[in-house]
């Protein structure tokens, strides 16, 4: 998933690329873990860290406030995000 915003539209955001779509009653950390490092990835260089604590307040506010002081799923996003800069940074060196 990526998010799109379109400033003639009063930056409204967009939603595209969806590939899939889990519907549960619970989402598994894997996936939330996954979806939102790729979010941080894509974020990095134009997203200021006050940027990101306002989506994740607003994200815990909406999938749940025991997510905004969770240290372990923290760390693993960040873990995961860095892992994806890492190998993203890999192969432009290569090429």
């Amino acid at each position: 998933v990526h998010i799109f915003v379109k400033e003639d539209e009063g930056d409204k955001p967009y939603i595209i690329d969806l590939q899939r779509a889990i519907i549960r009653e619970k989402l598994s950390s894997r996936w939330r873990v996954k979806d939102l490092a790729q979010l941080l990835f894509s974020a990095a260089d134009f997203a200021s860290r006050a940027d990101i604590m306002r989506f994740w307040k607003t994200y815990c506010k909406l999938a749940g406030n025991e997510f905004f002081r969770d240290q372990k799923l923290i760390r693993r996003i960040i873990a995961k995000a860095a892992r994806m800069t890492a190998r993203a940074k890999a192969r432009t060196a290569d090429a």
